[in-house]
């Protein structure tokens, strides 16, 4: 049913999203719903979004490896609320096999910014790493490896992209933990008003939240972390990646 939905949309090539100004500098929002209201939500977006294809694909096959220090720097950075804060990955789109090195950073005015560079490795960023965070390629290691799928979605008016990360799964050394009864959203737009993904899930009940893909891996595969102020978020993730069901 979810592969017959997505064929009845209509359809955006890599190069348009590319050129898509979200790439770079937006404000995201982050939705958490169980994989039962995915193809509603899908049917909801269908008139006024456009999905991702390419070579007939409209879901991809994602494998982000996190970075972090020995202490987990940028993890207690979230955590503790701190408004500039980065975090440092290597992706890999498995379909296309392209790899990049990426910064994530958020600012004090909840703007995201997103630097990257073609890199194999982490020694490939060097430069990258210091030019736009505080973090020297020595201090870093890996730290989480996340897979995952994705549909990608454009509005076919305004500038607001949705990603929807399906089948989740966390890797630590030899730890891993599942939420495929999960579906991770967000949008990304320019600015925070009247976006139209933000109505639907609004009207369907679904609150935003704050939580990133990586603090939840390392929340629930690294026990001794501090996780006071995620306990409500985690709580509501754990409950519903129990019970939901496809």
């Amino acid at each position: 049913m979810l592969h017959n939905i997505l064929l009845t949309y209509k359809t955006i090539g890599l190069d348009a999203l590319n050129n898509n100004l979200l790439l770079t500098n937006r404000e995201d929002r982050k939705y958490i719903f169980p994989i039962n209201l995915l193809e509603t939500v899908l049917l909801r977006c269908q008139e006024n979004y456009a999905v991702l294809e390419i070579a007939d694909n409209r879901m991809f096959d994602y494998r982000n490896t996190y970075f972090d220090t020995k202490d987990l720097s940028t993890y207690h950075q979230h955590h503790n609320g701190k408004k500039n804060r980065c975090k440092l990955r290597h992706r890999t789109y498995i379909q296309t096999n392209d790899s990049y090195f990426e910064i994530k950073t958020s600012n004090n005015k909840d703007k995201t910014t997103k630097e990257r560079c073609k890199a194999q490795s982490i020694n490939d960023a060097s430069s990258l790493i210091a030019q736009h965070s505080p973090f020297k390629p020595i201090e870093l290691s890996e730290s989480l490896c996340i897979e995952y799928k994705r549909i990608t979605l454009l509005h076919k008016i305004h500038t607001e992209k949705i990603t929807l990360d399906i089948q989740m799964c966390c890797s630590r050394n030899e730890s891993k933990i599942s939420f495929d009864k999960l579906i991770f959203a967000e949008v990304k737009t320019m600015t925070g008003h009247d976006i139209e993904f933000c109505s639907i899930m609004k009207e369907m009940g679904i609150r935003t939240g704050s939580l990133s893909k990586y603090c939840i891996g390392i929340a629930n595969l690294c026990k001794e972390v501090k996780q006071n102020n995620f306990k409500v978020s985690l709580k509501y993730i754990q409950t519903i990646n129990a019970h939901a069901t496809s």
